[in-house]
């Protein structure tokens, strides 16, 4: 206290002055230069557009002709009446709250502050001439003659005036500024809001004040902070007043005063209640982030935030103004047909976000320049407490305050740049997917062979980009990105983009689904196998939309990092001298060591990639077909293979874990070093002192040094990540076939007569026409084209489109909606016409994820009696009567809810309900049953619905569709025109086709109305697909105990947190050492006494102790983990394939996939990691904390308050967060599963013309998603921004107790200071990764959830049968009951049967009747009761795989996998090729099979044909003869086809029932069938109805029985 009394005595003595003027002598003067300068932008602002205007009238006009109306009249009348001057008056009080009204949001809040600032300018400007007055006085001027001249013996007169004379001057332009300002203040007044000469004003004066408000916080503010400078003011009342006021109109009043809203649309502005709070907050408000406390609080109060709860979404990120603002930037299509230059799609984003860009780079500055403001801070404030004040020129307060604001500015500046960020990433992920949508809505879509790709691939030598695809949370098919790595991508190469289609040629053999070659060696694959053109949009909506957002970081590199670096080097130089250009050597030189580490870490991560990529591909298609393996029983088998997958996974994971912690290794290491030799340069070269001051600010610069190098390394790996997947939809926009609309036009031909008559009386022609699917190289279907030489369908008519399988019927009708390729050329053309609209049902049905009657009125206006009569005529009364909601039941993923013939009516109810002209139809038959299709011949094909529309129908069933129809179209199995006219005209030249009409009619019939509209079985399916699971509020603790009990028990935990204890103490005592060597300088007489060895050499014990426990921590964390991610893997797909099948019919297959993808990644990754992360900080934060109160006990409260506030915030942000959050991810699952579902839909779509509907739907969607988002952003700034504060506080109020407290060392004040520095930098990172491992440890609730499913018996010993079973087939039904579910409705009520073994069994019975249950319920795929006996053991007393593998069963929906035939035939390479050879030809799929009638169709397939995903290179009839030969593969004694063949042609059927018949005479046939003459010939009939026997006997039987179910058929059938 003495020496600081000596200082202070001292500077009272030492002459002071005034600060260096600015510009002028009399910095006053620059206030009426400030008027000048805002009068003449003013008046620029009136002048230049009225130049601008007249200009462009009278000067550069251009010479145009009128147009003039017919009669002048009528114009001078259609001209607007001028809208008034003014407003007329209701009185002065009415005018005035009508004007303070006028302020909509926070009128008059606004107002009243408005009138508060014109109070105090005019309190400034009476001030400023009462000031100017006083200059006038002699006394002021003796005053001022008195200070200016103390100590001076002599006085010169002359030089008092001039001083009176600038004074006066001075005030008297204060006094002409604040009159001006005052005149601005009154017109604020009086205009009304959000007007541009509003606008305009405020901000003039905004800008005019705070000017002035700066040059007197240089005159008279900043002397206060120094030791050397005096205020240029006189301290007196009216100088403090004028300070005082100044601040308060020139800096509180602008940043609390509410700011007004402008719409983007001014036209349609917002009402109040819909305003987002951000549009209307005060700047202060605006820039904390405090609009978003009432969230934060209303969280707090509640389990959960409910989703309108949330702010409004912010007109100018509504999905319509960004699309019509920007999309004509940003889509090549929109570009070219307006003639613009094309652009790449990165420039177009850049001058998108272009102010943006400029706003980023400013904050970037700011906050690079404040970063500094502590290491610089802590060097003054150890500088102060080492001299004991000595020689200091700022008051060591100022120091105090520079450590918190230059923090919390630098805060404030970082956040703004990542609220703006943040948002540019909201709208760019809205535009790309929109953008993304518009272009899918023109492309040919195509399915494409993954195999062949990856052939060609690797065949090429290319390397692509790794994709990784998941499926999201929520309902849908789509796909998240987990990781983009970049293996380089050739230029222009669409990723997955079918080349050309070659012959194929696979390994041969048994083994074909084993592997022999290590997963980790291959190639990386592009895209999942087989994926087609839709599966290629979604990973680019889902992967590539967010990798490019994920390098948005470009002004970090490019801005912040330069300027950072540039200033730490500065100030290094500054403390270090040339020692500190040493150290920076060092550390460039060793700057390749982490990224040679990181580069074998990404390879690991590559590999890594690939082995998940590898088991994703495994669990997506054994999820996608689990019902398919259950039937099967190859669940175990599949275990087996997803468990090799995963240990491959595992093993590389556990690699990468360790490389990775060799990278941090040597991210400790090197910065030590660098410290190290640095101190050794300056301490042992230039022998000079090493202080604390220079010890502890060094370490914070090179620490951040440090940072800003990782962090680039970081983000350029990111940033090459975001160019490569730009390139990628930049290639896919302008490289991709789109549909010949779309495309450049090809050579224009004279129209022929034909063409201009067809035009003219709107008929569906097509002459010379050829189409094929855009490629020469036939891609998918090889060489295939349609040609029709002249046909013209019967306009207002029914026509008929037949053919054998695979004959391009489908594609018939896709080539007249536009999706094939018209090979244009003299004389050929076709016509559809569109002006009345089109309508179409493709044979598979495509729904939207909506409601029934959604999906069948499908966005147009509803009528309610078109509507019903659609419902009646489509059959669909009273399948609507089983569900509880009626037509609002909701139909789930890909119309999982229905039955495959319920959806089949939906589909064709749309396009009859569509007020359309033409209504095409794809095979709408083949999913119904015999009845149900009659009724929809009477009454719609012949009732009002269908009268004088031109309907084309694609059917097998002509005998059944003959008799209402005017016109047929046969085709070959080429593609081309095997007859085509009137019905009777071409049966009566065609014999043949005539003789399949004939055996066809043979099963046709008509059924007695009333057995349709009678309600068989109650089904209570209105909302059979379950929400999402969500859960409210924290984590479960049981879901993570359960978790990290996996790990290991106590004795793992113990050993673990002992050793982070004690790395994270060695830690601390490493800078603790620093400081005591720098202490041993003060106690040495001369710095040569002080043995640098010996400090350098325990420096380096003590960093090589905390790495050693540190590196051992980590390592047996890891082991921890891995067990963990093995144990639980298993126990999920153990749960999941045990599970019941009703589990998969109310949980999306997509949902299943998303626990084994995007929860599985964050159990193996980011959840296990972030924990590490955050016990090893949490443990840090505690050593820190502990460290600063033992050496400052005094502070102990303070830091005690500040730590409890910041927990306090951290606690009520993550409440608030974790609830956004959820319903951020679950407002994103709808939006990309209507993406998924459009563009699976993309036919239906563009056939309809509801492009428009689907995008209105999209960007409804995309503002839902977009609403949650920007709440989800806006609280991470608003926590980042408080506890950020309360870190610098808390280092500010620290540095206080040190400079004002008790005195210490200054060695231990560093260390200190240090320590609380680093702990308020930790506190938000401890915050946030608290709060992130609560949001990926809902990953480890959700898998914890689906560990506790129900689940199927599990295999005993006791139910083993014995190895013969069955000897034979006989089955018996004794008492047989079912459901769906234990609370669902019965399906199957009391069958009692047997049926002897060998016998072929038909059942028969309409849609809904229980035909498919039956299959199910032999194989206990559903509850049942009762019990079923084959070869005389019951089934419930049989364990299931040996049930199910020995009872084989063809599923109504076949399921395929991708890869060659061979591989869908024999997964697990069971057989040899003679076997599988052998069930193709019985199949019907041999390319040797010969027909007598020439009518079915060569199918051209062998073992080695390549099948796309789901088949989708196969036609739906192909697709179900693969599964037939599939089921024939295994030479079952009981064999179930659920209408196996619906889909087939008839001769094809025929040739299948002979291959049937040709099974061992032991083996059982069960086969569900609509068509009668499948089962004709069968030894017994059984009829269900509602669930029920109807009938049981042999065909003849039931046939004689004239008043039997079946005899009424057969009766019908032959007339």
């Amino acid at each position: 206290m003495n020496a600081q009394a000596i200082f202070s005595e001292l500077e009272a003595h030492r002459p002071k002055r005034h600060p260096t003027p600015l510009l002028i002598e009399n910095s006053l003067l620059l206030l009426p230069l400030l008027v000048v300068i805002s009068l003449g932008i003013l008046l620029l602002s009136y002048l230049v557009p009225k130049a601008y205007r007249f200009l462009s009238r009278h000067v550069f006009r251009r010479n145009r002709q009128p147009i003039f109306l017919e009669d002048d009249d009528d114009l001078a009348e259609a001209e607007p009446e001028p809208s008034p001057l003014y407003m007329p008056s209701r009185g002065l009080w009415s005018d005035f709250r009508a004007h303070v009204r006028s302020f909509k949001e926070a009128g008059t809040v606004l107002f009243a502050l408005e009138v508060f600032r014109t109070l105090c300018l005019c309190a400034l400007l009476a001030l400023s001439i009462y000031a100017t007055i006083q200059a006038e006085s002699p006394d002021t001027v003796d005053v001022l003659r008195k200070k200016e001249h103390k100590g001076k013996k002599h006085k010169h007169h002359s030089h008092s005036v001039d001083e009176y004379s600038s004074l006066e001057w001075g005030e008297f332009g204060a006094s002409v500024f604040y009159t001006y300002t005052l005149i601005f203040s009154f017109l604020l007044l009086t205009l009304r809001p959000a007007t541009p000469l509003r606008l305009h004003i405020i901000t003039h004066l905004d800008t005019l004040l705070l000017l002035a408000w700066c040059l007197y916080a240089y005159r008279d503010f900043w002397p206060l902070c120094t030791t050397y400078l005096t205020a240029v003011d006189l301290p007196n009342a009216v100088t403090w007043s004028r300070l005082a006021i100044l601040s308060v109109a020139a800096v509180l009043l602008p940043l609390i005063r509410p700011r007004t809203y402008v719409p983007v649309d001014k036209f349609n502005p917002r009402v109040k209640g819909q305003i987002h709070p951000e549009q209307v907050a005060p700047l202060l408000f605006y820039l904390s982030y405090e609009y978003m406390t009432p969230i934060i609080w209303k969280a707090w109060r509640n389990p959960s935030l409910p989703y309108e709860d949330l702010p409004p979404l912010a007109d100018y990120d509504e999905a319509d103004h960004l699309y019509t603002k920007h999309m004509k930037h940003l889509d090549p299509y929109r570009r070219e047909q307006e003639g613009k230059k094309p652009r790449h799609l990165a420039a177009m984003i850049a001058y998108i976000f272009r102010w943006e860009l400029f706003v980023t780079s400013l904050m970037c500055v700011i906050s690079g320049v404040a970063e500094l403001a502590a290491p610089v801070g802590t060097q003054q404030i150890l500088l102060y407490l080492q001299a004991d004040g000595q020689g200091q020129a700022m008051h060591p307060l100022f120091w105090v305050v520079i450590l918190f604001l230059g923090p919390f500015i630098g805060s404030v500046a970082i956040q703004y740049y990542i609220f703006i960020t943040t948002r540019s990433l909201v709208r760019a992920e809205s535009l790309l997917t929109q953008l993304l949508f518009d272009h899918s809505l023109r492309l040919r879509m195509k399915d494409s062979l993954g195999d062949e790709e990856k052939k060609e691939v690797a065949a090429e030598g290319t390397k692509t980009p790794l994709i990784r695809i998941e499926a999201a949370e929520g309902p849908g098919p789509e796909a998240a990105i987990e990781h983009i790595d970049t293996v380089d991508s050739e230029e222009g190469q669409l990723l997955g983009e079918s080349t050309a289609v070659g012959s194929t040629t696979s390994s041969k053999g048994k083994d074909k689904a084993a592997d022999a070659e290590s997963v980790a060696d291959k190639p990386a694959a592009a895209v999942v196998p087989g994926q087609g053109m839709a599966g290629k949009i979604n990973v680019l909506m889902a992967a590539d939309v967010e990798s490019i957002v994920e390098g948005r970081d470009l002004p970090l590199v490019f801005i912040y990092t330069p300027i950072q670096l540039a200033l730490c080097i500065v100030f290094l130089y500054r403390i270090l001298s040339w020692s500190a250009l040493i150290g920076m050597f060092i550390m460039l030189i060793t700057l390749p060591i982490p990224g040679f580490l990181t580069k074998f870490n990404a390879d690991f991560q590559t590999k890594r990639m690939v082995a998940t990529d590898a088991r994703v591909d495994v669990i997506t298609e054994a999820v996608g077909a689990l019902r398919m393996l259950k039937m099967f029983a190859w669940e175990g088998r599949m275990k087996e293979r997803i468990a090799e997958k995963r240990e491959v996974e595992l093993d590389l994971i556990w690699k990468r874990r360790l490389m990775s912690l060799f990278t941090t290794v040597a991210n400790l290491v090197l910065p030590v070093l660098t410290m190290s030799i640095t101190y050794a340069v300056y301490t042992l070269v230039q022998k000079k002192q090493l202080t604390a001051a220079t010890v502890f600010s060094s370490m914070a610069v090179f620490e951040l040094v440090k940072g800003q190098l990782s962090m680039c390394f970081y983000l350029i790996n990111g940033f090459v990540t975001a160019s490569v997947s730009l390139g990628r939809i930049n290639a896919f926009l302008k490289t991709s076939e789109m549909v010949d609309e779309f495309e450049p036009k090809s050579p224009v031909f004279l129209q022929p007569a034909a063409q201009l008559e067809a035009e003219e009386q709107g008929l569906i022609r097509l002459k010379h026409a050829e189409f094929n699917w855009g490629s020469s190289k036939g891609t998918d279907t090889p060489g295939f084209s349609l040609k029709v030489e002249d046909v013209t369908f019967v306009k207002g008519k029914i026509n008929l489109i037949t053919g054998p399988t695979g004959s391009g019927k489908s594609s018939f009708l896709k080539a007249l909606i536009g999706e094939l390729h018209f090979v244009n050329h003299p004389g050929s053309f076709f016509h559809l016409p569109r002006s009345g609209g089109v309508s179409y049902a493709a044979q598979e049905s495509w729904c939207l994820s909506e409601t029934i009657r959604d999906n069948i009125v499908f966005g147009d206006e509803f009528d309610e009696k078109r509507y019903r009569s659609v419902l009646h005529d489509c059959g669909l009364e009273p399948d609507l009567k089983l569900l509880d909601n009626g037509d609002q039941t909701e139909i789930g993923e890909k119309g999982v809810t229905l039955s495959g013939g319920q959806k089949a009516r939906v589909t064709l109810a749309r396009s009859v309900y569509a007020q359309t002209e033409v209504v095409l139809l794809d095979d709408i038959f083949s999913a119904l049953d015999t009845l149900t299709s009659r009724f929809i011949i009477d009454n719609l094909f012949r009732g009002p619905l269908m009268k004088d529309r031109t309907v084309l129908l694609i059917t097998h069933h002509i005998g059944l569709v003959a008799p209402m129809a005017d016109f047929m179209l046969a085709l070959n199995e080429d593609g081309t025109i095997r007859s085509a006219g009137p019905i009777e005209d071409v049966l009566d030249h065609d014999e043949e086709l005539a003789a399949v009409v004939e055996k066809e009619k043979k099963e046709d019939d008509s059924a007695p109305k009333e057995d349709l509209t009678k309600p068989e079985e109650k089904k209570s399916a209105a909302k059979l697909i379950q929400a999402e699971e969500k859960a409210e509020g924290r984590i479960s603790k049981k879901a993570m105990f359960s978790f990290f009990s996996t790990f290991g028990g106590p004795v793992f935990w113990i050993l673990y947190f002992g050793l982070l204890l004690a790395g994270q103490g060695f830690a601390s005592f490493e800078t603790y050492w620093l400081g005591v060597w720098a202490r041993a300088y003060d106690h040495a007489r001369v710095p040569g006494e002080v043995s640098v060895p010996y400090f350098l050499g325990i420096y380096f014990v003590w960093v090589a102790s905390g790495l050693i426990t540190a590196s051992a921590s980590n390592v047996l964390f890891y082991l921890g983990a891995i067990k963990a991610s093995r144990t639980i893997h298993k126990r999920l797909v153990d749960r999941i394939f045990g599970a019941y099948s009703r589990f998969l019919d109310v949980t999306p297959v997509g949902r299943l996939v998303g626990r084994f993808t995007k929860d599985m990644k964050s159990i193996d990754g980011a959840f296990t990691e972030t924990f590490s992360t955050v016990a090893e900080i949490t443990i840090g934060m505690i050593i820190k904390f502990m460290i600063v109160v033992s050496l400052v006990p005094l502070f102990s409260i303070p830091a005690i308050v500040i730590g409890a506030v910041g927990a306090f915030l951290g606690e009520v942000y993550i409440h608030g967060q974790l609830s956004v959050k959820r319903e951020m991810s679950n407002a994103k699952s709808p939006l990309f599963s209507h993406f998924s579902a459009a563009v699976n839909g993309i036919v239906s779509i563009r056939a309809f013309g509801a492009q428009e509907k689907l995008r209105r739907e999209a960007r409804k969607r995309a503002d839902k998603y977009t609403r949650a988002a920007t709440a989800f952003y806006n609280l991470n700034r608003w926590v980042t921004v408080r506890i950020d504060m309360l870190g610098g506080l808390f280092a500010a109020l620290l540095a206080a107790f040190l400079v004002y407290g008790p005195r210490m060392d200054a060695s231990t004040a560093g260390f200190a200071l240090n320590q609380a520095i680093a702990f308020s930098y930790t506190i938000l990172w401890w915050v946030r990764l608290v709060n992130q491992m609560e949001v990926e440890g809902n990953s480890v609730e959700r898998i914890q959830d689906y560990l506790v499913i129900d689940q199927e018996p599990q295999a005993t010993s006791r139910n083993q049968p014995p190895a013969a079973w069955p000897t034979s087939g006989e089955i018996i039904l004794d008492k047989l009951s079912a459901k769906y579910s234990t609370d669902g409705p019965t399906v199957l009520d009391n069958l009692e049967v047997t049926i002897k073994s060998g016998e072929r069994v038909g059942i028969v019975g309409r849609t809904g009747s229980g035909k498919s249950t039956l299959a199910l319920a032999i194989l206990r795929m559903v509850p049942t009761t009762g019990s079923v006996k084959i070869d005389g053991l019951a089934t419930e007393k049989i364990n299931l795989e040996a049930l199910r593998s020995n009872v084989t069963i063809i599923p109504q929906d076949p399921v395929l996998l991708s890869g060659s035939m061979r591989f869908n035939l024999d997964p697990f390479g069971d057989h040899d090729d003679a076997e599988l050879n052998d069930a193709l030809q019985s199949s019907g799929l041999g390319s040797v099979r010969q027909s007598t009638s020439g009518t079915a169709t060569p199918q051209r397939l062998t073992l080695d044909s390549p099948i796309a995903a789901g088949g989708g290179n196969l036609s739906q009839g192909q697709r179900q003869l693969v599964a037939l030969a599939r089921a024939l593969v295994r030479g079952s004694k009981l064999l179930i086809l659920d209408e196996a063949t619906a889909s087939v042609d008839f001769e094809t059927d025929t040739l299948i029932q002979q291959s049937i018949r040709n099974l061992p005479r032991n083996t059982t046939v069960l086969t569900v069938a609509h068509r009668l003459a499948t089962v004709m010939d069968y030894d017994k009939i059984l009829v269900l109805g509602a669930g029920k026997v109807l009938e049981f006997d042999a065909p003849g039987v039931l046939k004689d029985k004239k008043d039997s179910y079946f005899a009424k058929l057969v009766q019908a059938m032959e007339g």
